[in-house]
């Protein structure tokens, strides 16, 4: 019989011996680390290696937790007014007049007949305090007014209103002071030209009032005279306002 050769020096005639299996993993789950001998070409871990541990997940932080954000306001919405203490102290009252008004309404509707009787005398009441009213009423204040006798018109006033009224220029150049004259700016034949223009534009006088006249302190006096007629068949009022100087004559004509 051959010998068989054997790196582990089996004996002749016999097998050689066969290097224990490793174990087996369940099936479906990979065996340990270290359970095979390494493949060829990779050395193997040195004594006491220890492999690493598996990594384990780490969950993040959890953020810290924040207060609920308020919703964004407006800023255009206007800050809401405080309450007027005025209005507070008013309102109460108001709603207590308009509660009255509104029961007296509903009670009116239920007693037509004493609503009726009750409305009589307000009325009557209320009528008779504008009567009292009236009659306590003060009276006008003390006013003094002079009024004094109307003095007599002198000539030179006559003689000018009976010159208008005749439509005599002369008459009325007459009774007019030199210093008159030169402020009107006018001659007689002027006065005469205007008075025959009245005449024929149908001016009639048909009444003349002496309303007022009094003599001043510095020796002139003052009259006023309206004087009533037509022109042209149409009413017209005229007052004139006449001064009298201390030679007697006219010394100033104006129109009111």
């Amino acid at each position: 019989m051959g010998d068989t050769l054997s790196p582990y020096g089996s004996g002749p005639g016999g097998s050689a011996p066969q290097p224990p299996a490793p174990p087996q993993a369940p099936h479906g789950a990979y065996p340990p680390p270290g359970a095979y001998p390494p493949p060829p070409g990779v050395y193997a871990p040195p004594p006491g290696y220890a492999p690493p541990r598996a990594l384990a997940a780490v969950a993040p932080p959890s953020a810290p937790a924040h207060p609920p954000m308020e919703p964004p306001q407006d800023r255009y919405t206007p800050d809401p007014k405080p309450r007027s203490q005025v209005w507070e102290g008013f309102k109460w009252p108001l709603r207590k007049a308009l509660l009255g008004v509104y029961l007296g309404v509903q009670a009116a509707r239920r007693h037509k007949r004493v609503a009726l009787v009750v409305t009589v005398l307000l009325i009557g009441l209320i009528a008779t305090g504008v009567v009292v009213r009236q009659l306590t009423l003060p009276g006008p204040p003390p006013l003094t007014i002079e009024r004094p006798g109307l003095p007599a018109l002198p000539n030179s006033v006559i003689h000018y209103l009976h010159g208008e009224i005749t439509f005599n220029g002369q008459e009325v150049w007459d009774s007019l002071d030199p210093s008159a004259r030169s402020q009107s700016g006018v001659t007689e034949n002027q006065v005469q030209a205007s008075l025959n223009q009245e005449r024929a534009q149908g001016v009639q006088t048909t009444r003349m009032v002496y309303s007022g006249g009094y003599h001043a302190s510095d020796g002139t006096s003052h009259y006023t005279i309206e004087i009533y007629g037509t022109l042209s068949g149409q009413a017209q009022i005229v007052t004139l306002y006449i001064v009298v100087g201390t030679s007697g004559l006219i010394t100033r004509i104006s129109t009111l």
